[in-house]
């Protein structure tokens, strides 16, 4: 985990003349020093997908005519947030006022200053089980901290990583993954003094024979419904009583992890890691299965519904292992949309191929003629205007009703 500094944000302002999602997104600024008059000469600067497809959602627009004042908010030198200027391309940094110039001083930098320094610097907590063990963590989006306060006493408990761990809920019998429940505030978030709340989220943990432990960005508003939604939460009687089975226990026995995921792990591992990290994925072993040595080539169809070869719990606890090894701000960040990725994207229902699914009740691969293409073309020039249109209409149904069986489902809600 990367602890959170406060003095390393900063907010600057920028003339932008267009915003882009290509090449994992960046801006296309004004260089203020080389431009004239007459002539705008204009540089990228890398700004994440993230904030750029924010930006759009909120001001609707990704290029503008004039060039336009815009705020970014940094963390080290990674960028944050964006904040448009009141009056769009008419704003500029200082208007004439009444008596003197007045300088724009975006939402972000006083938001900063009023409401995200006091918070994380107050002291006001009288139970203290180490202090000096009791920090604000950073993951790119959210500041997090497993303090708990208590609502009714205006007072709390700082909670150090180790006693967090201890005290989360099992989402295994054997208790290897476990949820950490922790109290963010959304940096990306950083020019809305509204939504500069603290908010409970949770952290998947991951602990290991000998204690160790690994615990992920606070992704989840609830990571316990990982998996929930394909695998539907079963109960057991025991003894009488009803309780509700782990999906940690039984995910693997419902899901797969696809290709999909082995790619997206492998382009961005190998760049932080090296590429002796991606070794698990058993890359050649997949090129042999499809028959092919350009598997980023295969069919998107193909990619998110094939078998990868690797449990998911198994890839979770290789992702955690690696955020236990993260030293810098990107390399989390990395990681934490890995993790983000697997859990909603990298998974699929192994049985909505089942026979039984399907095919109808009674039937299986023999009832399917096997036909050429130009007995089945000769077959269709048989079908009638009306056939036809009522095949349509039944399978457009179909899919406005069901949707798709196996494409991923997002088991997070980052806003």
């Amino acid at each position: 985990m990367i602890k959170f500094d406060i003095d390393k944000l900063r907010v600057e302002t920028f003339y932008v003349k267009s915003l882009t999602t290509a090449l994992g997104g960046a801006i296309r600024v004004v260089d203020e020093k080389v431009s004239t008059e007459g002539h705008e000469v204009y540089h990228r600067i890398p700004v994440p997908l993230a904030v750029v497809r924010r930006f759009k959602t909120t001001y609707k627009t990704m290029k503008y005519l004039r060039p336009c004042l815009i705020a970014v908010t940094y963390y080290e030198n990674r960028a944050i947030a964006l904040e448009r200027h009141p009056q769009g391309c008419r704003g500029e940094r200082e208007t004439q006022g009444l008596r003197e110039m007045k300088r724009w001083i975006p939402k972000s930098e006083r938001n900063i200053e009023d409401i995200i320094r006091p918070l994380v610097s107050r002291s006001n907590f009288k139970e203290k089980e180490e202090s000096n063990l009791y920090h604000w963590y950073f993951d790119g989006r959210y500041i997090f901290t497993f303090e708990r306060p208590n609502k009714k006493k205006g007072e709390g408990r700082w909670l150090s990583a180790d006693s967090a761990v201890k005290k989360a809920e099992f989402l295994s019998t054997d208790g290897r993954f476990r949820c950490v429940d922790v109290q963010a505030v959304g940096l990306h978030k950083i020019d809305e003094q509204s939504r500069l709340e603290m908010a409970d989220r949770s952290c998947l943990a991951y602990v290991a024979n000998n204690g160790t432990y690994s615990i992920s960005p606070p992704i989840w508003k609830n990571a316990r419904q990982v998996g929930e939604a394909k695998i539907k939460g079963s109960h057991k009687e025991r003894d009488g009583t009803s309780t509700r089975e782990l999906n940690f226990d039984k995910v693997d026995k419902f899901c797969a992890v696809n290709i999909s995921f082995a790619l997206n792990a492998a382009a961005k591992l190998s760049k932080e890691f090296g590429f002796e990290a991606v070794e698990p994925l058993n890359l050649p072993q997949l090129m042999i299965r499809l028959n092919t040595v350009n598997l980023p080539k295969v069919p998107p169809e193909v990619k998110d519904t094939f078998d990868s070869g690797m449990k998911f719990t198994h890839a979770l606890a290789w992702l955690l292992g690696f955020a236990r090894r993260c030293e810098t701000l990107d390399t989390y960040a990395t990681i934490r949309s890995l993790i983000k990725y697997l859990t909603a994207n990298g998974l699929y229902f192994k049985q909505a191929f089942s026979p039984e699914n399907i095919f109808e009740k009674g039937m299986n691969i023999d009832s399917i003629p096997a036909i050429g293409k130009k007995e089945a073309l000769e077959g269709a020039n048989l079908l009638s205007l009306d056939e036809r249109l009522k095949i349509i209409r039944k399978q457009q149904e179909k899919t406005q009703r069901g949707g798709n069986v196996i494409s991923g489902t997002t088991m997070f809600d980052d806003e």
